[in-house]
């Protein structure tokens, strides 16, 4: 496995192979608001093939604060798992959602959920279904990893998904990335790298509670 980090900037990818190549490119999305606020630094995901899994990592611009304060926590992330396609060319609707990573429940001390797009999810949910997992999770200064069964995130297997990822600070959107989980051949990187853009807040849904 082969790791590739994504930053704030404009970014470009590109590896070439026999048979393919892959490229992607992004523009950063930060809310007007004053430089204290808990942005994404930097964000990667390598899968393992022959695990079923993948693993993320998030470094944010400051210590993540993930305690509980009046039910709901100063700091918070979300992941939106599409699982049925990498194109970045639209962008991730609600009917895409396959899995929602809910960073905003860690308050809770159960875990970091995965939930389900629809149904029931109970309180705290921001209006996403039930749980599927309870993941652990490590936090190291300014950053947070998690691992994930694919099948848990919707993937089957392939270990091939898009996603956008944002962040909020005491429940106030602070910025976004969105990015794509591709194969690349053998011949140029062992198993899968993550091809990150980074994506525009614009013409996006109304997004979900996230505390």
């Amino acid at each position: 496995m082969r790791r590739t980090r994504v930053r704030r900037s404009s970014s470009a990818a590109a590896a070439a192979g026999a048979a393919c190549v892959f490229a992607t490119v992004g523009i950063v999305s930060h809310a007007n608001a004053d430089p204290v606020d808990f942005h994404i630094v930097s964000n990667s995901v390598s899968v393992d093939r022959a695990k079923n899994s993948a693993t993320f990592t998030l470094t944010f611009d400051q210590k993540p604060d993930f305690v509980a304060v009046d039910n709901g926590q100063p700091d918070a992330f979300q992941y939106e798992i599409d699982a049925d396609s990498t194109s970045m060319g639209r962008t991730i609707g609600f009917n895409d959602v396959d899995a929602v990573v809910r960073g905003g429940e860690i308050f809770e001390g159960k875990g970091l959920p995965v939930r389900s797009p629809s149904g029931d999810g109970g309180s705290n949910s921001g209006g996403w279904g039930p749980v599927k997992a309870l993941l652990p999770f490590q936090t190291s200064g300014d950053s947070v990893q998690f691992t994930t069964d694919l099948g848990t995130i919707g993937d089957n297997g392939d270990g091939q998904f898009r996603y956008r990822v944002f962040t909020t600070q005491n429940g106030t959107f602070t910025g976004q990335v969105v990015g794509a989980v591709i194969p690349l051949p053998a011949a140029v990187w062992t198993g899968l790298t993550m091809l990150g853009g980074i994506g525009v807040f614009r013409q996006i849904r109304r997004l979900p509670r996230i505390l």
